[in-house]
């Protein structure tokens, strides 16, 4: 019974079991197809299309119409190690080998014969130039055949080694040498060098070649290979995903892949991706490699030779092995579809639960692990995925062939488990398969135990708060309770010292006046003590006087006498009269609308508002306003003085000085606002508004 896959694998069923036969673009020619030994190592077609092939010990063979030839080098019984093959411009084959260098003719090599001794080392690559002369690459230095004398470079002259295994000539007519110690190129008879120092890592350099661009690639034993473009080098190791730091060959095909040999097989990989990760557009490539799975004897490929590797007139690709000649069609090359992706198994903990419903895991499970794989047939080991969770996860990870995530204290959530897999050819299955995870969080990390929290915090705060701002206006209740009480001592203590002052002191300085006035009388003109009689009473008036003005300013008999608005009057009055300002009043009837307290306080503050006036304002006018309503009382006293700079407050006049702290204060105890209106150099205007009802209650 035979079947096609999907892949284009054959599978033949016979009595004894099941066999896959795969679809393969790669063919191999061994001792079995007629070849000498299969140790191969350089390879070259020549202008008739025949195959030379070179082997380590079986000398020479050509492959033509599907038959080999063997040719010998040596005339003695050694064996033959072919290192390097080349053909000039005339058709001539040079071949180097353990014998020296060889050149066929008349269908058979003839040993070149070289007096110096330069060429009868092992020669392991050959190049004629644009000029016609022909360039030897030797262990001991670089050798050029120039109108049939021979000149050696070595590292006296700037070569990097004098072990050089490889040669190339740019277009620009450049020639490029590749040693065991770095690149060196040759450009205008000078040589300029490349090593560890230029960013050169891995220098044993072994294959050399030029895209259609101009940029120039460098494979080396084990560094790497390597971009040189507008002199700046950038590296490709297993690091950025290169499949193997070995590049022995480089050789591109027709559809732009670069294809390479190492100890591990046969890789290509795309130049386009090569290019984006050197510009910054990837982060790393993606080779597809060849084994043993699709046809190779053995994955150690063969380099450090010239030609390593080549690519033949009808777009084949030839690579010499340990295992015989590598031969691969990359027209025959079939992308395989996409892989089937499939997750086949959800583990909580060590349990294996149904994930096809989705996933509900509960806050005791933090732990979780996923399986999955994809369906191929062909290098399976090969597929490479990538996964993402979304929810947690910001871009894919690379998972490379790894089948197997796990997970630990996801944050509870909402989330979809995706992962999507490309086969050995590097092509992706995008959609993949994806599996819904919902975590549940513990209690305390619900939605309603963290507004519970909220609202019990927020209550928390504003319980604080009010007993805070209870507390203050407490603290303020007693504060101004002890101001109201402290003014009310104050205005007692006033009233009590004018009345003693009045009653007493008063009384005898009028006692000791009529005494004066009398001795005063009965003195006789001109006599001594008539003039100690007047000078007494003199300064008696004088002190009465003063006294009535301690006693005045102690408790305005206006005030309990005829009213706020009297007192208000005279109080103006008498400052007018003992200063340079002109003062003008508007005061309405208002005896009678506040307590006695009240107007006390009224009084004191236009009182203190005038002194300040009088002393700091320089001011030439002043207005003074008392107006009522029926609902508020207004005073308001404004200057034409210099002014001051004011600070807009809530608390109305907090200014420094005793001053303005009184009327504050003052203020505060009838309940009333004040406000301050001042510029520097256009005066000040101060507004004390009482409301009736407020001072009533």
């Amino acid at each position: 019974m035979l079947c096609v896959d999907r892949e284009g694998s054959v599978w033949i069923g016979t009595p004894v079991g099941l066999y896959r036969w795969p679809e393969s673009a790669l063919t191999l020619l061994t001792e079995q197809q007629g070849l000498s030994l299969n140790w191969t190592y350089s390879i070259l077609q020549d202008r008739a299309g025949a195959i030379w092939i070179g082997t380590w010990g079986g000398g020479l063979n050509k492959y033509e119409n599907s038959r080999f030839v063997r040719y010998r080098l040596r005339a003695d019984s050694e064996p033959d190690t072919v290192s390097s093959i080349y053909e000039d411009s005339s058709g001539m084959l040079w071949v180097g080998a353990n014998g020296g260098v060889s050149y066929f003719k008349n269908d058979r090599f003839h040993k070149y014969e070289d007096e110096s001794g330069f060429l009868n080392h092992e020669v392991w690559a050959i190049h004629q130039d644009r000029s016609g002369d022909l360039w030897f690459g030797t262990d001991s230095g670089l050798v050029q055949m120039k109108n049939d004398k021979l000149i050696v470079y070595t590292t006296k002259d700037g070569l990097s080694y004098d072990f050089v295994r490889s040669l190339f000539e740019d277009r620009t007519g450049t020639l490029w040498i590749g040693t065991d110690l770095g690149l060196t190129r040759l450009k205008d008879g000078v040589f300029t060098t490349y090593t560890e120092r230029d960013g050169f890592i891995g220098n044993q350099v072994r294959a050399i070649y030029q895209d259609n661009d101009d940029v120039l690639w460098i494979g080396t034993y084990d560094g790497g290979l390597y971009r040189f473009k507008d002199d700046r080098l950038t590296r490709y190791t297993t690091k950025e995903g290169l499949h193997d730091n070995g590049v022995f060959q480089i050789i591109e095909d027709d559809t732009g892949n670069l294809w390479m040999g190492c100890n591990r097989g046969i890789y290509r990989v795309s130049r386009q991706e090569l290019n984006d990760f050197a510009e910054g557009r990837a982060r790393s490539i993606n080779p597809i490699v060849y084994g043993t799975k699709d046809g190779l004897a053995t994955l150690e490929c063969n380099g450090g030779r010239q030609p390593s590797g080549l690519k033949t007139k009808d777009g084949k690709l030839w690579f010499p092995t340990m295992g015989g000649v590598a031969v691969i069609d990359p027209k025959a090359i079939q992308a395989k579809p996409e892989p089937p992706v499939i997750i086949e198994e959800f583990r909580l903990g060590n349990k294996v639960v149904d994930f096809l419903g989705g996933v509900e895991i509960g806050p005791d499970q933090e732990n979780f692990e996923i399986r999955y794989t994809a369906l191929s047939f062909i290098k399976p080991e090969h597929i490479q995925f990538k996964y993402k969770l979304i929810g947690l996860d910001e871009d894919w990870i690379d998972a490379g062939n790894r089948r197997t995530v796990s997970y630990y204290r996801i944050p509870p959530g909402r989330y979809r488990f995706v992962v999507i897999a490309a086969n050995s050819d590097n092509v992706w299955n995008t959609q993949g398969q994806s599996v819904e995870i919902v975590i549940i969080p513990p209690f305390w990390r619900t939605w309603w135990f963290l507004a519970l929290m909220v609202i019990g915090l927020a209550s928390l705060i504003f319980l604080i708060y009010e007993r805070r701002i209870f507390r203050l206006r407490k603290e303020h209740e007693l504060q101004t309770a002890f101001s109201r009480q402290l003014i009310h001592s104050q205005e007692i203590e006033r009233k009590r010292i004018a009345s003693e002052l009045h009653d007493s002191l008063g009384q005898d300085l009028l006692v000791v006046k009529n005494s004066a006035l009398i001795g005063l009388i009965k003195a006789e003109d001109g006599s001594e003590a008539k003039k100690q009689f007047d000078e007494i009473s003199m300064m008696t008036s004088e002190a009465l006087e003063d006294v009535r003005e301690i006693t005045h300013n102690l408790r305005p008999f206006h005030l309990d006498g005829f009213g706020l608005k009297a007192a208000l009057e005279f109080m103006i009055e008498k400052v007018a009269g003992s200063s340079a300002i002109r003062f003008s009043t508007e005061i309405d009837a208002v005896d009678g609308v506040f307590s006695k307290e009240a107007e006390m306080h009224l009084y004191r503050i236009a009182q203190e508002i005038i002194n300040n006036v009088v002393k700091h304002s320089g001011a030439t006018e002043t207005r003074l306003k008392l107006k009522c309503d029926g609902h508020w009382v207004r005073l308001m006293v404004q200057d034409n003085g210099k002014g001051f700079i004011t600070r807009a407050s809530a608390s109305g006049l907090r200014r420094g000085g005793f001053g303005l702290t009184g009327i504050s204060e003052r203020v505060g105890m009838l309940g009333a606002k004040e406000t301050i209106d001042s510029v520097p150099g256009h005066g000040t205007t101060i507004t004390v508004t009482v409301t009736l009802q407020d001072e009533r209650t």
